[in-house]
């Protein structure tokens, strides 16, 4: 129960930056034709999500609903997606808030840059409320070493973080890992931490958590 809840915390979240004027404008972008991969990838992972329940008895873990959008952030980067997390049984406690910045230029490869917010309570609810909506250098640090490189394949985004740069220090561990696969819909999440003798301390063990798109 411990690892999966923990897990949950750091999950990304996961994430297009554009001059947000109504609650609407910060939705997905209906049109699936885009020059490169960071502004498709923006587009496919903007929405509302819900991964189904897991578990059962003690390490039962409630459904958890995700909300990204994108924000206003022109001294961070272009496409900027802020992504919320909470069990769906209690709205307005987030578990995870996370801003991300996509970049990369090319039409098939993009990397998502992480950060953490200094003040995650203001930003709380930050989707629907757009007074909100605007962020700057100052409200963020990047978690450094926790890239993600994604590449275009077939239908869908898929991606890594790279070696052990990502840094963690839950559960006893050195450093976290992420897998990222993003089609049209649906979101996949793998996120586990690991202490230096490469051992899995924290996280989804066995399986990614999967975010389904409920709405735009």
């Amino acid at each position: 129960m411990r690892r999966a809840i923990v897990g949950l915390m750091l999950i990304p979240g996961v994430l297009s930056a554009a001059w947000v004027g109504s609650r609407g404008s910060r939705d997905a972008v209906a049109s699936p034709v885009e020059a490169t991969a960071s502004a498709r990838l923006a587009r496919m992972m903007q929405g509302r999500f819900e991964a189904p329940a897991s578990g059962t008895g003690e390490g039962r873990v409630g459904a958890v609903a995700r909300r990204v959008c994108r924000v206003s952030a022109p001294t961070l980067g272009t496409h900027v997606l802020y992504a919320e997390e909470q069990f769906a049984s209690t709205a307005g406690h987030p578990l995870s808030q996370r801003v991300f910045v996509i970049e990369g230029t090319t039409a098939s490869r993009a990397r998502v840059r992480e950060f953490t917010l200094l003040d995650p309570g203001g930003a709380r609810g930050l989707c629907d409320d757009p007074t909100k909506a605007a962020l700057t250098v100052n409200d963020v640090t990047e978690r450094a070493g926790c890239v993600v490189e994604a590449t275009w394949r077939d239908d869908h985004f898929e991606g890594t973080t790279r070696g052990s740069t990502c840094r963690s220090v839950l559960n006893g561990a050195s450093h976290a890992k992420r897998d990222l696969v993003v089609r049209d819909g649906e979101t996949s999440v793998h996120d586990r931490g690991f202490d230096p003798q490469g051992v899995a301390v924290w996280g989804h063990l066995s399986a990614p958590m999967r975010f389904a798109r409920r709405a735009l």
